[in-house]
């Protein structure tokens, strides 16, 4: 127990390390497997690779030039004093990366940086009016969604470059991929066995990675979860109000965080060290096996949809079927109308004739600004926000309606990309811009109309998917797949994942179930967005 003041409540840290141990016990097994299930996994896909869409517009060569650098003044974390440092963000191709040196001479060279900012987990904000006078009037914070993790704080020397170095990091953090191994069987395996950990657990559920950081990180937001669900909740409750509570509080967290962490570190090097040991002779025995593994993944998936049949038809009796229709319906006219004015953005510039023509500074040539998309994206919001949606809120449980927004403008941001760098590609190759622009409005009508399709798919599969693995997943666990289980060579039970396959009939239903109920609606409405 540890109390930091006479008379207030005690941290039990014997129970911190207790639930640490519980997660990291059912997580460091489940890892392993899952190493092996995603390496089978990984050779399988390659077997049966899907047809993709039949995009038009060439996808744009990823940008080498940073997005956006700069000057700035950064706060300490240690030492809350400012500092001036040269900010450079990355581009895709570096995983949005910050990197702040002391000058911009050194900035060529990330070794040569004082630090660096991971964009994953963080929303970006302007400063409140009664933050300006301690964070500065031109000033920004990075908020993590995990509030364990730093709150990062920059001033920017003018009003113009605190909108440009948001617009920048907002669409960093957006985009930063996790800071995850970047092998992706290893990625993989690890956000499966997340998965699994999380549903281990009864009655709590736990974070899922989206609150941003590394392995360790994620592993730690998930035991402070769990000792927030099952003790600290009423611990906090029992804490002295105002300046005392606060006080105690940020005490009481540091002492969580370090038990914690060093709980964490010393089960992911474990991990890590298990799974390195095994990689070798693993990947030979799967090579050795692969066929058999192959036959007996399609012999079970076969057996189990055979099995699975009447609960996925109850299923999607009980949930997909009486909304796919409506949905689809009132969808489709804001969908229809926002790529229309994707379109007439596009048409609109090429008349114009301005900054596709010439090569445009750092932030306009990646982040297409909301003054030039926002009558694309203003169908999607009044839409999202309207009576008629909320109205359904019964049958959109899990529906995230800004999702679905921030989705809609990286969607509408990826063709105009697309459509720009086409453009600029057919100009070099014959040298006759009215042909290239003839060209990919063509290549862009196409492009919307499929985008506008898949877009409906996407959509309608993230709304009943959920509550059809809640309805029927529970009851395949038990009744199909527990027999199966029992029944399956050790090599098999190493190697194949049955919740998975399981996962992946039901998505497969789902899939078939929108494109047969909701194509011929979509189909006669399509060609509206190139009239």
């Amino acid at each position: 127990m540890v109390s930091m003041v006479p008379g207030v409540p005690k941290l039990d840290v014997a129970r911190v390390k207790q639930t640490a141990e519980d997660i990291c016990t059912v997580f460091a097994p489940e890892y392993a497997k899952q190493f092996a299930v995603q390496m089978v996994k990984a050779k399988l896909n390659e077997q049966m690779k899907k047809p993709k869409p039949d995009w038009k517009l060439r996808d744009a060569k990823p940008a080498k030039k940073p997005l956006k650098c700069g000057y700035i003044e950064k706060m300490g974390d240690v030492v809350k004093n400012w500092k001036k440092r040269y900010l450079v963000l990355l581009n895709e191709k570096d995983d949005y990366i910050a990197y702040y040196y002391v000058k911009e001479d050194d900035s060529s060279d990330p070794k040569k940086s004082k630090g660096k900012i991971m964009l994953d987990g963080y929303q970006v904000k302007k400063n409140e009016e009664s933050e300006q006078k301690e964070f500065g009037e031109f000033g920004l914070k990075l908020v993590p969604y995990n509030e364990r993790r730093r709150t990062w704080r920059i001033k920017c020397p003018s009003a113009a470059e605190q909108e440009e170095w948001k617009t920048a990091l907002n669409l960093g953090c957006r985009k930063a991929p996790a800071p995850l191994h970047k092998d992706k069987v290893l990625r993989k395996a690890f956000l499966a066995a997340y998965r699994e950990t999380r549903w281990h657990f009864p009655g709590w559920y736990g974070p899922w990675p989206g609150w941003g950081g590394t392995e360790e990180e994620h592993l730690g937001a998930m035991i402070v979860d769990k000792c927030e669900h099952d003790f600290l909740g009423q611990f906090w409750a029992t804490l002295p109000s105002g300046f005392l509570h606060k006080m105690i509080k940020n005490k009481v967290t540091d002492v969580l965080d370090k038990t914690v962490g060093a709980a964490t570190k010393a089960a992911w090097k474990g991990c890590q060290a298990g799974v390195e040991k095994a990689k070798e002779p693993l990947q030979k025995e799967v090579d050795e096996n692969m066929e058999p593994i192959a036959k007996k993944y399609a012999e079970l998936m076969e057996t189990i949809q055979q099995k699975a049949t009447a609960l996925l038809q109850q299923g999607l009796k009980e949930v997909a079927e009486p909304v796919m229709k409506p949905l689809a319906e009132i969808m489709m006219t804001p969908l229809i109308n926002a790529f229309q004015q994707v379109l007439k953005i596009w048409q609109n510039k090429m008349k114009a004739g301005n900054d596709l023509k010439k090569e445009s500074k750092d932030i306009k040539r990646y982040a297409w600004s909301y003054w030039l998309m926002g009558d694309a994206w203003h169908p999607i919001q009044e839409f999202t926000r309207s009576n008629e949606l909320q109205a359904m809120d019964t049958i959109l449980r899990g529906f995230d309606r800004w999702r679905f927004e921030w989705d809609f403008r990286e969607s509408t941001e990826t063709l105009m990309r697309k459509a720009s760098f086409t453009w600029k590609e057919e100009v070099e190759e014959t040298g006759d811009e009215a042909a290239a622009t003839a060209s990919v409005t063509d290549k862009l009508e196409h492009d919307t109309r499929l985008a506008c399709t898949e877009y409906i798919f996407k959509l309608l599969n993230a709304i009943i998917l959920e509550p059809i693995n809640r309805l029927i997943l529970p009851k395949l666990k038990e009744d199909v797949l527990r027999p199966i289980e029992n029944a399956l060579p050790d090599l098999m039970k190493k190697m194949l994942d049955l919740v998975q396959i399981v996962t992946k009939i039901i998505k497969t239903a789902v899939t078939d179930a929108v494109k047969n109920t909701v194509l011929p609606l979509i189909q006669p409405r399509i060609h509206e967005i190139a009239k």
